[in-house]
């Protein structure tokens, strides 16, 4: 017989700093799209210190040396290079590159299951 978990959280009384009201989604599709001189200046703005942005950079990392050989030389090159990225037009391109990696690498092992059965 397993034994009653305890009740980790709760509640006494409502956050009251909670938003009351949600935006409408609508609005925020419907808004104006980004022209090519906006995208230019955002690509030059200096990478975040922290963010959705550098959680994608981490996961691509973790993907590029996934793909690699693992030998220390390979890493440390992966390495050198993220630690180089310095603008969101540097994110940007690095992100695509290895999930164009990983798409292809994913399109091999496809060809290859396929090949085993």
């Amino acid at each position: 017989m397993t034994e009653p978990r305890p009740q980790l959280f709760h509640l006494l009384q409502a956050e009251a700093d909670c938003p009351t009201v949600l935006n409408d989604p609508q609005q925020i599709e419907n808004s104006a799209p980004v022209t090519p001189e906006q995208e230019a200046h955002m690509d030059l703005e200096p990478l975040p210190e922290q963010g959705n942005l550098i959680g994608f950079l981490l996961i691509a990392r973790k993907a590029e040396i996934e793909l690699s050989s693992g030998s220390e030389v390979e890493v440390a090159a992966i390495m050198s290079r993220f630690n180089s990225l310095q603008t969101k037009g540097d994110a940007t391109r690095y992100i695509t590159e290895i999930m164009s990696r990983v798409a292809a690498a994913q399109v091999k092992t496809e060809k290859l299951t396929q090949a085993c059965h």
